[in-house]
């Protein structure tokens, strides 16, 4: 290979046994990068209902219940498959409720039906909407700390040893108990891949409503006014992911750093049509 391969450490004209003895000399090194090779696995149910009844009222539901597992990890480098597990994105229950009622007073409504144009511009034409959205948490997992069961690459998960207690504790500690459910994790022993994703966090829910009027000026133009608020019960729920949850960490454990919702928040509109 002498002036061969120009820049390796086998273009001289002396080459060391060792490199030669190898199945492919020429190659000095192999890296793999960027290979795609992990899978996933995503299967869904979905209930969708649409109802609009006599008086202006209209409720739309969405239920989906799925799953996600995902291959994208292997227990140790030396093994050929990669492991089958929950997701860390797996959300297995949504539920998604709209509704939208158009308040009978004013022309051609229930109440007042007959009363003047300016009247009708001050009660008539009045909306209120409402959604409500409802999740179930995020998985997350309880890790190795600083013990590498597989190698010193991979750091790992702790192993589930025993059942984890119920109960959600208050503000950001998701646990009511946490040295009880740290007690139901170990140490991942050498070749123990640990258990991934066996705890689940708080769900994402949020409330919106709206309220709006329509004022017609003329056959082809309307203005639209309201005000629409977001997070209208202020609920706090804490993101799964930001959960501290390291087995040789007992002063944080269960704590969670980033929340999923935001601050109520209220807007005001006007446009014309």
């Amino acid at each position: 290979f002498a002036g061969l391969i120009p820049g390796s450490t086998i273009n001289g004209s002396t080459i060391g046994l060792s490199s030669l003895l190898t199945a492919y000399p020429e190659f000095t090194g192999v890296s793999e990068t960027g290979l795609n090779e992990g899978s996933s696995y995503f299967h869904m149910g979905s209930v969708r209902l649409e109802k609009r009844f006599s008086g202006g009222f209209t409720l739309m539901a969405n239920y989906q219940f799925s799953k996600i597992l995902t291959r994208i990890s292997r227990l140790n480098d030396s093994d050929v498959q990669l492991i089958k597990r929950v997701a860390a994105e797996d959300r297995p229950q949504r539920l998604t409720l709209n509704t939208s009622y158009e308040l009978p007073f004013g022309r051609g409504k229930r109440f007042a039906s007959s009363i003047g144009r300016f009247a009708d511009m001050l009660i008539g034409g009045w909306q209120t909407t409402g959604i409500i959205r409802w999740t179930s948490g995020f998985p997350f997992n309880v890790e190795n700390g600083a013990n590498f069961p597989t190698n010193y690459d991979i750091q790992g998960f702790a192993t589930q040893v025993g059942k984890i207690p119920h109960g959600r504790g208050k503000l950001q500690q998701q646990f009511a108990d946490p040295a009880a459910v740290l007690a139901a994790f170990d140490f991942a022993l050498p070749g123990e891949s640990g258990s991934r994703n066996v705890l689940r966090g708080d769900g994402y829910f949020q409330e919106d409503a709206g309220l709006g009027k329509t004022v017609p000026l003329n056959d082809h133009t309307r203005v639209k006014a309201g005000i629409e608020l977001f997070n209208v019960t202020n609920s706090v729920r804490f993101d799964s992911h930001s959960v501290s949850a390291v087995v040789d960490d007992t002063n944080s454990f269960g704590n969670a750093t980033r929340t999923l919702t935001k601050p109520r928040l209220a807007q005001f509109y006007a446009r014309f049509e």
